[in-house]
């Protein structure tokens, strides 16, 4: 018998939760990767720092400013080789990488258009099930261009932060493992 899929619950500061399958089968270290940053309490008070309206809404392109989440985890998507990777479309959550070949273990964002750039490039890891109108509701908050320096991309800051203040997942008594991180000594090199 197949296991449940595991759902994840953003509680907002809005007062509004977004809610999210996961997808464990088709990406499933990326799904070990949120489920133990959401276990541990890291995405807990996190402000939502991304919002490009048209494309996407993602949580962090700095892991947080938290050393414990400055790791990387080998990209599960089409032009890495792995072959279970899903279409990245409106609606998809899928975790922000280098787009060759590794994936953030932390910040992920939410897919707000198909763009042919994003497919087959980051790791699809989730669908919003419900809250869609929460996360639209965040692409059309007002905002402030951030300088990207060398990441090179449009980031724009909400003027208001836009909390997630608790973020749980329910795994239906199922465990899921640590996730398998790259060395960065491997990166850099």
């Amino acid at each position: 018998m197949k296991n449940q899929n595991p759902i994840a619950t953003i509680e907002m500061s809005s007062g509004n939760k977004i809610v999210i399958e996961l997808f464990p089968e088709n990406a499933p270290n990326t799904v070990n990767s949120f489920i133990w940053v959401a276990q541990n309490g890291y995405y807990d008070n996190q402000e939502i720092i991304r919002v490009v309206p048209g494309f996407v809404v993602q949580t962090s392109y700095k892991n947080f400013d938290n050393p414990a989440l400055a790791y990387r985890i080998e990209g599960e998507f089409a032009s890495n080789g792995f072959d279970k990777g899903l279409k990245n479309e409106p609606g998809c959550v899928a975790m922000g990488g280098d787009g060759k070949k590794y994936a953030s273990g932390c910040g992920f964002y939410f897919t707000l258009e198909y763009h042919a750039r994003l497919d087959g490039n980051f790791p699809v890891f989730g669908k919003v099930i419900e809250g869609w109108e929460e996360v639209k509701r965040i692409e059309g908050v007002k905002t402030m261009p951030v300088d990207s320096g060398a990441l090179n991309v449009e980031i724009n800051l909400p003027l208001v932060p836009e909390i997630m203040k608790k973020v749980t997942v329910e795994t239906f008594g199922v465990t899921y493992p640590e996730p398998i991180k790259i060395d960065p000594e491997r990166i850099s090199n």
